[in-house]
Formats: C-alpha cells, structure tokens, sequence
C-alpha cells in the first residue's frame, strides 16, 4: 500500500536553502539529518498508508477542493523547533498564518473524513520541516539563531498543491507527486 499525504511543494526555495546551509554550518557538530530541498514541502494532510482503490476517490475529492480556492501568497515566518530547546526533534522554516490556508487545510481535512480518513488529531502549523535532529550539540547556538528575527519577509506564490507518495528507502525519503491540484 502506497505511503500518501497531501503538501504544497516548496518549489521557489532559494532563500531556504541559504537558511538551511547557514544553519548546517553552525550546528555542524550536531546529528542532524537535513531534509533535500528537493523534499521540501508543507503538509496539508498525512494520510499514511492507503489502499490503491481508495486512491480514485480521494483525488475526486481532492479536485473538488480546487475550485474553491484561489491562488495565495505564503509569507515567512523565520527559524521553529518541534520539541524542547534542550532535546528538539525537527527544526523547521515557518510561514505566517493564512486565511486561504488555513480554510483549505480544514476542508480537507472534513471531506476526507467523510470518506473514511481519520480527522487530525494537532493543530495545523504551516511550516516545511529541514532538519531532523538526532542529538543536538550546539545548544546555544541553536538558541541565538532562534532569537534572531530575519529582517526580510519572503514571499511564496501558491498555485497548486499535490497528492504525493512518499517512499522510505535506506537514503531517506523521496517523493513522487501522484497528482498536482491547481488553484484557480
């Protein structure tokens, strides 16, 4: 059964990826598996496993969703760890809140829980994650860049969102988009 969730490619990522090297080289003793910015991406909905039939309907749905959205505008938000300062599980790259979004985010979630998905349990974070920390040795370091407020709000144009699998291999994930849904 195919491993799914519906995300938002961050495909205009430069200014992310500088923000990603800066970060790699000053937590660069730390055990951080950072994420390809390949890989970049904004979770709408993690699915998990579904079996291939249930695949049909879901992207009927998810075609419905599109004529109800219009193309938006994400705005950054900075520097975000999951988890406490002193053992953090991920860090991430933050996008100010949306009313588009955030309105699209939950009539996902409410169309496919009525076919059957589960209803998400955490409240919806709009962030695309670039590290997974194993174990963190730069502390401070990490502290500092979280305190720092990035002078520059970047802007990212929203056009469409995908059904995308994502396949565990011993090198990491990768991601095959099924679908692209465009926003009107």
């Amino acid at each position: 059964m195919p491993r799914l969730f519906i995300g938002i490619q961050i495909t205009n990522s430069k200014h992310i990826i500088e923000f990603q090297v800066n970060l790699q080289k000053l937590l660069c003793e730390s055990l951080i598996k950072w994420v390809e910015p390949e890989n970049f991406h904004l979770t709408l909905k993690f699915l998990g496993e579904v079996d291939s039939n249930t695949i049909e309907p879901l992207v009927q749905v998810l075609e419905h969703l599109t004529n109800k959205y219009k193309k938006f505008k994400l705005y950054s938000k900075g520097l975000g760890i999951f988890g406490p300062l002193k053992k953090p599980h991920a860090i991430y790259y933050g996008f100010k809140e949306n009313s588009t979004l955030i309105l699209m985010q939950q009539s996902i979630e409410k169309f496919l829980s009525e076919i059957g998905f589960e209803f998400g349990k955490k409240g919806f974070s709009p962030h695309l994650t670039i590290g997974r920390v194993k174990f963190l040795f730069e502390k401070e370091a990490l502290f500092q860049a979280l305190q720092k407020k990035d002078k520059n709000s970047y802007t990212f144009e929203i056009s469409e969102f995908q059904l995308i699998k994502s396949v565990l291999s011993h090198s990491g994930p990768y991601y095959e988009v099924i679908k692209s849904f465009k926003l009107k």
